[in-house]
């Protein structure tokens, strides 16, 4: 499920920051993790979610990603903190098009019964991170250990007066002259999540 559907290679993160979060705080970014895989059968519906405050969840907003399987029924129903509704009906399945909606974390959603097929869709958790250290407990993106440390000192000292590249398998828009860490990382895709953990982005191949 992961290797097939990629969702930082979709602007979904973009549209949701410039619809849900217009006013979001300079150095603030937000990040999609995987939640669930909601499959309703023919004749089944999926209860009601909570709100992710009742849920203990510091999640700003959830992502509901409909894969393209044919089926009738199952719309999407949202509702807010004043319990006003909306439908949301899809494709069901037509044409192969992924279709998605994001709601904010005060906001509850469920399915409506399947009348045929099956409804399968995605769910993403979205949260609010900081680029780096702005308050007494920063939350940074690169915390690397002091075992890591150790371990890269040698290789460091062995490419001394040497470029050090990675491999990377996706394409990004960036100039290595005028960038640094901290701000690549969250644009980093999962293939090349290890290099974000760690940190080692000293220069960029041809590739960028």
């Amino acid at each position: 499920m992961t290797a097939s559907l990629e969702i930082a290679n979709f602007p979904i993160l973009d549209a949701i920051r410039d619809s849900l979060f217009p006013n979001l705080p300079i150095g603030k970014h937000l990040t999609a993790v995987l939640d669930r895989l909601n499959v309703v059968e023919n004749g089944s519906r999926l209860a009601p979610h909570s709100p992710a405050h009742l849920r203990n969840d510091d999640r700003a907003a959830t992502i509901i990603v409909s894969l393209p399987v044919r089926h009738r029924g199952g719309s999407i129903v949202v509702r807010d903190v004043e319990r006003r509704e909306e439908r949301f009906l899809g494709a069901g399945g037509k044409g192969g098009d992924l279709d998605w909606i994001a709601l904010r974390s005060d906001c509850s959603y469920e399915i409506e019964p399947v009348q045929n097929g099956v409804s399968l869709a995605i769910t993403y958790a979205v949260f609010v991170q900081s680029f780096g250290p702005a308050t007494n407990n920063p939350d940074t993106l690169i915390t690397p250990t002091d075992q890591f440390f150790n371990l890269l000192s040698p290789i460091l000292n062995l490419t001394r007066g040497k470029t050090l590249a990675f491999y990377l398998n996706q394409s990004y828009v960036a100039n290595p002259a005028e960038v640094v860490a901290n701000t690549l990382v969250p644009q980093v895709g999962r293939s090349d999540e290890s290099l974000s953990e760690t940190g080692l982005i000293f220069c960029l191949v041809e590739r960028w």
